[in-house]
């Protein structure tokens, strides 16, 4: 019987299927850096275009990731972006953050 996850699947960092010849992965391996740099060029809400605007977290590339990577900010996340709380690039920031967090142990173990 097939073991299904929460996610079915995750859309690479340009809203396309994910795919190392497409440029658009978070690699294990990436640094810091990179991480914060690849999460601050993702895709997000096409619908918000102003700061004040409402954000549609159903829609957005970025949501889908915390809702993976840092689920413990999900309902938070969820708050900001439907209420225009934050910008989506404070958002993203804050994604990048949680990406580091989570990949520390792996980055460690590789040292």
């Amino acid at each position: 019987e097939a073991l299904l996850t929460k996610t079915p699947r995750l859309l690479g960092l340009d809203g396309r299927k994910m795919s190392k010849s497409y440029d658009n992965t978070i690699n294990l391996s990436d640094s810091e850096e990179t991480i914060k740099r690849k999460a601050g060029n993702m895709f997000t809400d096409p619908k918000r275009i102003k700061l004040t605007d409402k954000g549609h977290p159903d829609i957005c590339n970025v949501f889908s990731y915390y809702s993976i990577f840092v689920p413990q900010m999900k309902d938070e996340v969820y708050d900001w972006c439907v209420s225009a709380k934050l910008g989506c690039t404070d958002c993203k920031r804050k994604l990048a953050l949680g990406l580091i967090d989570n990949l520390e142990p792996l980055h460690q173990k590789r040292k």
